[in-house]
């Protein structure tokens, strides 16, 4: 009796038990499929944007090459002025990146242009009139003297007359360059430069270490933060020059904004010391330095304002062991899982190749959400 009134009412659960069972399996192999998918899904957008970093990097050391080459075929030659003044140009109106192209010979001489903060190009020419051991001394001395009234001013200009001449000219229609204005006060040696004392060293195309320059024009004075790309300009195995490119951390955090990683992804650069190279926002690159007259000092990249930047680092530091303030031992890729207000989150780190010259890391971060919504929509959920 009691088996007659029981039975119909479970026949119906027992008949959906199965279905039950195969809903919560297929659910659970779905989930695992999606988590697969989402970091499938975040290799891919990380090689997505290394292969547009390098190209974007990669435009600047070719640049260098180019110049290089140049500099083996023409050096001394009257018509390598215009031809240089060219070249450069038309490299930096193909690349926009492309702050300054110089380069610097083993004289002391250095032929540069220049693209300025309203988007003009302008070109300056260093000759090295006297290169003594003594001349070299006098440049140093002017280099440490003020220049902050009409007669200090007089008084470097008269040190450096007979040792420099430093020219900077307007872009001419016809062979040579017009002669612009005259720059007495300029103290500079580009042998003395990490750029080419790298390149010297090296003997091959290298990336220097982050450094800040001061720029002026029109009046105003800036600070400059960024990197140099060089090459050496060797000749029947003796040091001509060295070829230069400036690539500026406001240009690579420029590129970085317009890099899609997902819905709500972010890729940024560092180096193996912790310290932003470019990030999506370049407020959060640089602190103010305790001078203020002093260029701003670099943040950690765990120091800015993106709390998912900041959440994708410290998984990356606790994934290595790494104390604040020690190197990174990152050697090769990494994909790592954080959680972010609850969410979970991907992040991918991948090193620049030693062949590359940069010590560089770059890093992408993306809620698991952007890639699973993908997949879900896939599947009809």
């Amino acid at each position: 009796m009691r088996l007659r009134i029981v039975l119909p009412l479970l026949l119906p659960l027992l008949m959906g038990l199965p279905a039950l069972l195969l809903i919560g399996i297929t659910a659970d192999q779905a989930e695992r499929h999606l988590d697969g998918d989402a970091r499938s899904n975040l290799l891919l957008a990380g090689e997505t944007v290394i292969v547009k970093a390098r190209s974007f990097l990669e435009g600047a050391a070719f640049a260098a090459e180019v110049n290089a080459s140049l500099f083996e075929e023409l050096a001394g030659a009257p018509d390598f002025l215009p031809t240089f003044d060219r070249t450069t140009r038309q490299e930096m109106s193909r690349h926009p990146q492309l702050a300054l192209v110089y380069i610097g010979d083993e004289g002391g001489n250095h032929w540069l242009n220049k693209r300025e903060a309203d988007g003009n190009i302008r070109t300056r020419v260093i000759e090295r009139l006297a290169d003594s051991a003594s001349d070299r001394q006098a440049l140093e001395r002017a280099a440490s003297l003020p220049q902050t009234n009409t007669v200090e001013k007089e008084a470097v200009a008269r040190l450096l007359a007979p040792i420099l001449r430093t020219t900077w000219y307007a872009a001419g229609d016809k062979r040579q360059p017009l002669v612009a204005e005259v720059d007495p006060l300029k103290v500079y040696d580009p042998r003395l430069r990490p750029w080419y004392a790298g390149a010297r060293q090296a003997k091959h195309l290298t990336w220097s270490a982050v450094y800040s320059w001061e720029e002026k024009y029109l009046g105003k004075t800036r600070q400059q933060v960024g990197s140099t790309v060089s090459v050496p300009v060797m000749k029947e195995g003796k040091l001509l020059g060295v070829a230069g490119v400036d690539v500026t951390l406001e240009a690579i955090s420029g590129f970085l904004r317009q890099v899609e990683v997902g819905s709500h992804g972010r890729a940024f650069l560092f180096d193996h010391q912790g310290l932003a190279v470019a990030l999506p926002d370049q407020g959060d690159l640089l602190r103010e330095a305790v001078d203020p007259a002093m260029p701003g000092v670099r943040r950690s990249v765990g120091e800015g304002g993106d709390p998912i930047i900041i959440g994708a680092f410290a998984a990356l530091t606790q994934s290595l062991g790494t104390p604040p303030g020690q190197p990174l031992p990152l050697g090769e890729k990494r994909v790592l899982s954080f959680l972010l207000d609850g969410e979970p989150h991907l992040c991918l780190f991948q090193p620049f190749t030693p062949e590359s010259g940069l010590d560089w890391i770059i890093g992408t971060a993306v809620p698991e959400s952007d890639f699973q919504g993908e997949a879900s929509r896939a599947l009809g959920w």
